[in-house]
């Protein structure tokens, strides 16, 4: 025998019983016949027959207007509309629930402000320096046609390689005196990690042409840094044991 139980289903509405009505007619109807049974009895006992029959009569009468109720009753019960079942109550409207807000895009962080690092260069253009130079960095650029009209004894650049030359402006702000050529250190730090500084030959207003300076004394000139082609990488500028400052090609920044 399966144990599964049969899903459980509500029973139908029921509808008013009309047992308490028939119960009643039926009664009457019994109290009736018991009044045929009484006139019955009569009926041994007397003599009247005009008076028996009468009474008979009245009886009958009264059965067939109580057979006549009770189909009147049942007629009504039956036309009787059945009890609505209590409706259900309609589900309670939840309010619908609120969506989380959306996730507000997260802020990117500001960018770290140049510092001569080799991961955050000072752009071309920034002056840098230390207690005894300020040097300003012009924008480089390939310049193998200049310097072979400088001197026509210059060799061409070796394969993969190019001339570039940097305008120099630097500033003496020390106690004594200095050469901007000798103190200064301009190369070169490609995408591949190498240093470069090789010579160039003759090259137009070369900076090592500018003498000795004194405090407050301006030195401008070029140099050249033998470089790969199209000289990705950062430039670097440094004094006498210090340490270099790496500087990017662009827009200059504002001040060190």
């Amino acid at each position: 025998m399966s144990d599964v139980q049969q899903p459980f289903e509500p029973a139908p509405p029921r509808r008013p019983s009309r047992a308490p009505i028939v119960l009643g007619l039926v009664f009457a109807l019994a109290a009736g016949a018991g009044i045929g049974g009484a006139v019955g009895v009569n009926v041994a006992s007397d003599d009247g027959a005009d008076d028996l029959e009468q009474r008979l009569s009245e009886a009958e009468a009264q059965r067939d207007d109580l057979a006549r109720q009770l189909d009147d009753a049942r007629a009504a019960v039956d036309e009787a509309p059945a009890d609505d079942p209590s409706p259900e109550e309609a589900p309670s409207e939840e309010p619908p629930a609120e969506e989380p807000p959306a996730d507000e895009p997260a802020e990117e962080p500001a960018a770290e402000a140049p510092d001569g690092s080799r991961d955050h260069p000072f752009t071309v253009g920034t002056p840098v320096g230390n207690e005894d130079w300020e040097v300003v960095i012009g924008q480089p650029r390939e310049a193998w046609a200049e310097i072979q009209d400088e001197n026509e004894f210059n060799e061409p650049p070796p394969d993969g390689m190019e001339f570039y030359l940097l305008p120099v402006t630097a500033t003496y702000t020390g106690d004594e005196s200095g050469h901007a050529w000798a103190d200064l250190t301009i190369q070169f730090v490609g995408s591949d990690s190498v240093t470069y500084s090789d010579y160039c030959g003759v090259i137009p207003g070369d900076l090592s042409d500018v003498g000795e300076l004194y405090a407050g004394g301006v030195a401008e000139g070029n140099v050249c840094v033998v470089v790969p082609a199209g000289a990705d990488g950062l430039w670097t500028v440094s004094t006498l044991f210090g340490e270099p400052l790496f500087l990017t090609a662009g827009t200059a920044a504002a001040g060190t």
